[in-house]
């Protein structure tokens, strides 16, 4: 009788689980293939069986969200960084609920999911597929968010909704780095430099409708000379009016 031989005996564990694994339709294939390790393996598959939803609790909950679904998020070649943010937002959400929300607000923790890693996700879908690699916590660092700053350049939304993706997911990352899942980085000091002038403001009135706001203006003048109306009615309107009027509109109304 031939007894198979025990390679867990002939090799040490952490040697075993670190031996490279090669994954690959086609055993002949040089190139275009996947190399991990059975540890890598092993963790994805324990991953893969965990619940994938964050349940939100409705008292002391001002959001119409219940949960916060990560099962699209899996499977995407970044199943470790998925679940570490998972936790993350767990771990907030059951420190909201215990300080009834004096440490974090569950509106917070909403917008860091809705309004930021579901884009950090994305990203981290595509770095997978350029890299053809499985990405995971180790990959994270100045590079890679430097690069999801720049990702998020090519959505098709304004400047200011970039920052708040950007904000919303360092607040993870800064959670998941105190932690020590992640290694320490810096982040860019001011992505976004001069946001706030590219705000934009009340549109200016055209010629046209400046004569219209004035002509208004000044028969709620007259109804406070003459004081048919109150004078708190009249001044609201006025004060309501549009700033950019000037005193030449006045002049020539």
């Amino acid at each position: 009788m031939i007894r198979k031989k025990d390679f867990t005996k002939s090799l040490p564990l952490n040697n075993l689980l670190n031996q490279p694994v090669k994954l690959s339709n086609n055993s002949n294939e040089a190139t275009n293939h996947e190399t991990v390790t059975l540890k890598a393996i092993l963790h994805v598959t324990k991953i893969s069986s965990v619940n994938q939803n964050v349940s939100l609790p409705e008292k002391g909950n001002a959001t119409s969200y219940r949960n916060f679904d990560f099962s699209p998020y899996y499977n995407n070649g970044y199943d470790e960084i998925t679940y570490y943010c998972q936790r993350a937002i767990q771990m907030m959400v059951d420190e909201s609920v215990n300080t009834k929300g004096g440490s974090i607000a569950l509106a917070t923790i909403c917008n860091y999911f809705h309004g930021g890693l579901i884009y950090f996700f994305n990203y981290c879908s595509i770095w997978s597929e350029i890299h053809s690699k499985i990405m995971t916590l180790n990959d994270i660092d100045e590079k890679l968010v430097n690069e999801f700053v720049l990702n998020l350049r090519s959505l098709d939304v304004k400047l200011v909704s970039q920052k708040d993706y950007y904000t919303c997911t360092k607040s993870v990352l800064l959670f998941m780095m105190k932690r020590k899942w992640i290694a320490k980085f810096k982040f860019l000091v001011n992505p976004y430099p001069n946001i706030n002038r590219q705000k934009k403001g009340a549109q200016v009135l055209s010629k046209s409708e400046r004569r219209s706001v004035v002509s208004a203006l000044k028969m709620e003048w007259k109804k406070i000379v003459s004081g048919s109306v109150p004078v708190t009615i009249c001044f609201h309107s006025i004060f309501n009016a549009d700033t950019t009027l000037r005193r030449s509109d006045f002049e020539s109304a």
